[in-house]
């Protein structure tokens, strides 16, 4: 009988001098491999989990812990089952409250007649689960709160060293957005490609702007700015940090509730270019555009682009060529993964949710004798760019303190717990569902959903813009005389189990 021995290195995603290279036979599962990867970095395996084939966090069509929702089952699937090849990448994701992200790449494949035991073949840096609370938060505080920053710092790399983290595949994409001819290279494919891209962007660098969002761009010249040498996670979007990550100017080390970004040389190069009083003109004003209409998204979650359009224009009191709009920040925030865009015969939509997902949610629409978007005041989207959300939602402001301040949560742990149940709340999961998935997350962190809890959750719910009613909460459709009970509970459907 035949063995298959594959030989894959786990790295920290935030610091890739943090990693292990782990042996192990192609028939174990992924749950089997979770259980490897948590013993080789000395965690508790007390959490929940998933791997995503595609790298994306929380990947409807990833494999998941066998008591989590949702995706397929991770003690189901071996690592032979998956057809990996060698170079193939993918994600596992660790603890759905502090969330710990590693990639995980194949880096041989071997055939031998003996069954191979797994081991740490090699090992580097070190990773600690839970810090020391006293030494960090001595007290919770609003000013312990607001403490959390990024800290910049010259990393002393170039841009095509962090660019060639990326797989071969990925920078190939990027050649063909800016119409490089890709050559064929055996070895190293990743830094010649990488090394290619950076060429021709230093001799062409507007094209930068066509391959970055709006808000990447805005922070390249924030961060190259000498009077800022720290940022708020607030200022610091997720998405602009991926970006600029991707494209190999900045790399993170991670120290906990204290990050800091690692800067690439030729980020102040690029930074010198975009001042041009012209250029900086057009970042802040496509960067205000992508602001409002991630509002829109988070408020609608599945909506028509020419809505869109016409509700930025309204907001602005300005017209907008849809042309421009499309790419400076449509274009971008797709190929970014900020949204999803499908086209059906009769208009574009724009989504955050998978395609499975919206067309549900565009059947289930059929429902509710809803027949246009919600129209929000100028007053609220100012208030929500401003101050997000919560300026909308009392309940969610209640919840934030409950978390934080009652039961002395970390701010960035209470932040994944809100975002996760205004996610479900905007995709139109039923309450009962939300409450019943609530009780294994908050098992995470040994909090119980006590009655206080319970109460502020279900505000929330009630509050809160659903996608299946058009921007509209609940509390605003009961008042037209429907019932709760009417709610759709969208995990029902087999795509989804």
């Amino acid at each position: 009988m035949r063995y298959t021995t594959y030989e894959l290195k786990i790295e920290y995603k935030y610091n890739k001098d943090v990693y292990r290279i782990i042996r192990t036979d192609g028939s174990n599962t992924l749950d089997d491999l979770s259980n490897e990867i948590l013993s080789a970095f000395d965690f508790d395996n007390d959490h929940l989990y998933m791997f995503s084939l595609k790298r994306k966090r929380y990947d409807s069509d990833g494999y998941y812990h066998p008591e989590a929702s949702g995706g397929k089952n991770a003690d189901e699937i071996s690592l032979n089952e998956l057809n990996l090849k060698v170079r193939n990448k993918f994600l596992f994701v660790y603890d759905f409250g502090d969330e710990w992200l590693f990639d995980i790449t194949v880096k041989k494949i071997e055939q031998s007649d003996i069954l191979s035991l797994t081991f740490v073949k090699e090992q580097n840096g070190k990773l600690f689960q839970y810090p020391d609370w006293e030494d960090d938060y001595e007290e919770f505080s609003e000013d312990s709160v607001l403490e959390n920053k990024y800290d910049f710092i010259d990393s002393g790399k170039s841009m095509a060293e962090l660019l060639a983290k990326n797989k071969p595949s990925e920078l190939k994409s990027i050649m063909r957005e800016l119409g490089i001819k890709i050559p064929k290279v055996l070895k190293r494919a990743s830094f010649t490609y990488a090394t290619e891209i950076v060429k021709f962007l230093f001799s062409n660098k507007e094209k930068l702007l066509d391959l970055l969002t709006p808000s990447a761009a805005y922070h390249i010249l924030y961060i190259a700015d000498d009077n800022n040498n720290t940022i708020t996670p607030e200022l610091m979007e997720i998405l602009s940090l991926e970006v600029l990550i991707n494209m190999g100017l900045l790399e993170i080390s991670d120290e906990y509730e204290s990050f800091k970004i690692e800067i690439a040389d030729e980020l102040y190069e690029f930074a010198d270019f975009f001042r041009v009083p012209e250029l900086m003109e057009m970042i802040n004003i496509s960067y205000e555009w992508q602001k409002i209409i991630s509002v829109l998204m988070n408020l609608y979650g599945v909506v028509d682009l020419e809505f869109l359009h016409k509700s930025l224009c309204n907001y602005l009191k300005n017209e907008i060529q849809y042309e421009t709009l499309e790419k400076r920040v449509f274009m971008p925030m797709v190929a970014w993964g900020g949204m999803n865009v499908f086209n059906n015969e009769y208009v574009s939509i724009a989504t955050l949710f998978s395609k499975e997902q919206t067309e549900l949610i565009l059947t289930n629409r059929n429902n509710f004798d809803i027949y246009d978007y919600k129209k929000f005041k100028d007053e609220e989207l100012s208030a929500i760019i401003s101050d997000g959300i919560i300026s909308l939602m009392p309940s969610l402001e209640d919840l934030t303190g409950y978390f934080i301040f009652e039961k002395e949560i970390s701010p960035n742990a209470a932040t994944l717990l809100i975002s996760e149940l205004s996610l479900n709340c905007l995709l139109g999961v039923n309450q009962e569902i939300i409450l019943e998935m609530y009780k294994e997350v908050l098992d995470d962190y040994s909090l119980k959903l006590t009655k206080k809890l319970k109460n502020i959750i279900i505000k929330v719910i009630q509050e809160h813009p659903c996608s299946l009613l058009m921007g509209y909460s609940w509390n605003e459709y009961n008042n037209r005389d429907k019932l709760i009970d009417n709610q759709i509970n969208l995990f029902d459907n087999d795509s989804y189990k």
